[in-house]
């Protein structure tokens, strides 16, 4: 059974104005209690030192483009209809091991910032295939 005592952590509570000082436990990748920090912690728990440190909730990216990642930059005096005319040519057709590089590197950089998880809008032309799809899925499993 996996078991964290993040100890020090400054939480802000809802209804809160300011952060507190606790003591955070996760059982099994799940927030299970907050704890004063004068309360002991439990044996047999791995400690995490967040002193200092704020804890958040992980973020979310309502809005992703994992297969065009490696496209960022090249086009950006384009407005929107300029992309969506040209969007397939330049990221549509990629190959399974492409299309795992560029959401790999999106993932670490979403993890990077405290993004946990996405909605990514995968895109294929002509269509989508299931290679696509494996890649992408297993860029995501292997990023964490």
């Amino acid at each position: 059974m996996s078991r964290l005592a993040i100890v020090g952590a400054e939480v802000l509570n809802p209804g809160e104005d300011a952060p507190v000082e606790c003591n955070v436990l996760v059982e099994e990748g799940r927030f299970v209690e907050l704890l004063e920090p004068a309360k002991p912690l439990l044996e047999n728990w791995e400690q995490f030192d967040a002193s200092g440190k704020l804890l958040i909730p992980g973020l979310i990216n309502p809005h992703m483009h994992g297969h065009a990642n490696l496209l960022r930059g090249l086009c950006n005096a384009w407005c929107l209809e300029m992309s969506l005319v040209n969007g397939p040519w330049m990221a549509g057709i990629r190959d399974p091991d492409t299309i795992y590089t560029s959401t790999l590197l999106g993932a670490y950089e979403m993890l990077s910032q405290g993004v946990t998880a996405c909605y990514d809008l995968a895109f294929e032309y002509p269509m989508p295939t299931k290679e696509g799809a494996q890649a992408m899925a297993a860029a995501y499993r292997d990023a964490g």
